[in-house]
């Protein structure tokens, strides 16, 4: 309520299926602790249909049963869950789900079944062994190595690295009792307190390569830490110590974590007002891709499903795919999964106006929604966009587009110069979102430079192409521009787009009338 009245939010809060994820995982940790394990069965396999990871949980069960053969037995938990998942085995990444469940109940019936040592923890080594050669075989190894090196792991925040000043952003002091935690609980014989240990160090040790993991590193980090902080408390034997020393130490370990979450807070991470509008817009303004708007909503059979004639798709980057889907109730062309994103970064990229909607006739994609996020624009004193994002996704230079120089001016005085190419301006990313499908002639911003390698001098700007054209007859000269709003070439008018919608926001300025939109939804016009 205090979002929407005073910061003017259209819409409060924001799906997220991590939220969901989370609550998942925690109830099984829950339910296996106090051997509910037909319960603890179920919520496994809806957690394993929430995250297509949730494989790598599994493991660190296994690991756990390896460090304590005591435990009890958790086959109705794998065996529940296995049938329970067996149905949804064509979803994404559900084998992996369904192989990991299958080895775990295996161990527990060896567990069960073979008492001598010496035969159980040789059938378990062959049994790794060729588990191992598995996941070699049908390309795990190659998976987890795809996402540590994969485009989106630069380019998308929740799958960097967790670095020191994130962990203690989100954690603070509470590290410390954390660690403390788990240090007591690893010395402990009970099968709850080492599965705690197990699952939460396992989880923050991979989570140290792929922040998304951190879900899972708090929770796990507020159970230890407790642990740690109930036994420390108890240690003080007065009452009167123990309640002056309670709320000093909570505020202790509290007050450096405050401030980082009233700024996380104060912004809004859910869907922008000119972004709920536009998708509204299109939900009433457009074709309905499947004749029916019911259709959208029913429940479909789990088989691939044929798309009828009339579908079309909704070209845009893939950060607003599930805005696309919920909202607007149409089909994007790709969506946070990152599916298609090579192939959309790649058309975002293209050198021309036919070459763009060469390639959306052939994606049958009949809208594209450009924000105000791709484009490099002045944002807070620094310059922000997602071409260097784009160009890494299409496995493109990104300095075919701008790049930072060493420009040296005429009294000597070194410094940084980042230009921008004719090629950037180009772009359908750029020249849609500032200039739509309109012709345009530079009337100031059209600039050359000496360039050899990264170092650049003698730079002059003119106000028109005549003049930087006499200006480029000299030996290593280039055409470049110094702003991102100032394009430095003439555009020519795009004939097959035709804007059908604005946003009223507006977020820079180009000379002394023109306007960027915040959003812009243009629409392919016919074949001719």
């Amino acid at each position: 309520l205090y979002a929407h009245q005073r910061l003017g939010y259209r819409g409060l809060g924001y799906h997220d299926h991590h939220v969901l994820e989370a609550l998942l995982f925690t109830g099984v940790l829950l339910l296996l602790t106090k051997q509910w394990h037909w319960a603890a069965g179920f919520t496994l396999a809806l957690y394993l249909l929430t995250f297509l990871g949730g494989a790598v949980f599994v493991a660190f069960l296994i690991f756990w049963r390896l460090l304590t053969p005591t435990a009890p037995t958790l086959w109705p938990t794998y065996l529940l869950a296995i049938l329970v998942l067996v149905p949804f085995r064509q979803m994404l990444w559900m084998e992996y789900s369904i192989a990991s469940l299958a080895a775990a109940l295996a161990l527990e019936v060896l567990f069960l079944l073979v008492q001598k040592t010496i035969w159980r923890w040789g059938t378990i080594l062959i049994a790794t062994l060729l588990c191992l050669f598995a996941a070699q075989r049908f390309g795990i190894f190659h998976l987890a190595k795809h996402f540590a090196t994969s485009s989106g792991a630069s380019t998308i925040g929740e799958m960097r690295w967790l670095n020191f000043d994130l962990i203690w952003s989100h954690f603070g002091p509470m590290v410390a009792f954390g660690l403390a935690g788990a240090w007591q609980l690893a010395r402990s014989r009970e099968p709850n307190h080492r599965l705690l240990v197990t699952v939460s160090l396992a989880f923050a040790f991979i989570g140290i390569f792929q922040l998304r993991l951190s879900y899972y590193l708090a929770i796990g980090l507020a159970l230890l830490a407790s642990f740690a902080l109930v036994e420390f408390f108890n240690s003080l034997t007065s009452p009167r110590i123990r309640n002056i020393a309670t709320p000093f130490l909570m505020a202790c370990l509290l007050a450096p974590n405050l401030l980082f979450a009233s700024k996380h807070q104060s912004s809004n991470y859910g869907v922008r007002i000119d972004w709920l509008d536009a998708m509204r817009w299109m939900r009433w303004n457009t074709p309905e891709p499947f004749r029916d708007a019911s259709a959208f909503t029913r429940l479909q059979p789990l088989a691939p499903f044929q798309f009828p004639p009339t579908a079309y798709g909704v070209f845009a980057w893939w950060d607003h795919g599930y805005s696309i889907e919920t909202i607007a109730h149409r089909i994007p062309f790709t969506n946070p999964t990152q599916r298609n994103a090579r192939e959309a970064a790649t058309i975002f990229l293209a050198r021309s106006e036919a070459d763009f909607v060469s390639a959306l006739r052939q994606q049958r994609q009949q809208y594209v929604v450009l924000g105000d996020d791709l484009a490099m624009l002045p944002r807070g004193g620094v310059i922000l966009g997602k071409i260097p994002s784009l160009a890494k996704w299409a496995t493109q230079d990104v300095n075919t587009y701008f790049e930072t120089l060493s420009y040296t001016d005429e009294l000597g005085n070194t410094s940084a110069l980042t230009v921008y190419h004719p090629a950037y301006y180009r772009l359908p990313a750029v020249r849609l979102t500032l200039h739509g499908t309109e012709e345009y002639v530079p009337t100031s911003g059209i600039c050359v430079l000496t360039k050899e390698g990264k170092n650049a001098k003698n730079l002059k700007c003119f106000k028109t192409e005549a003049e930087a054209t006499v200006a480029l007859q000299s030996p290593n000269t280039v055409l470049v521009g110094v702003k991102p709003l100032e394009t430095c070439v003439r555009l020519e008018a795009w004939s097959q787009l035709e804007t059908v919608y604005r946003s009223r926001e507006k977020v820079a300025r180009i000379g002394n009338n023109k306007l960027v939109h915040s959003l812009q939804i243009f629409h392919l016009k016919p074949a001719p």
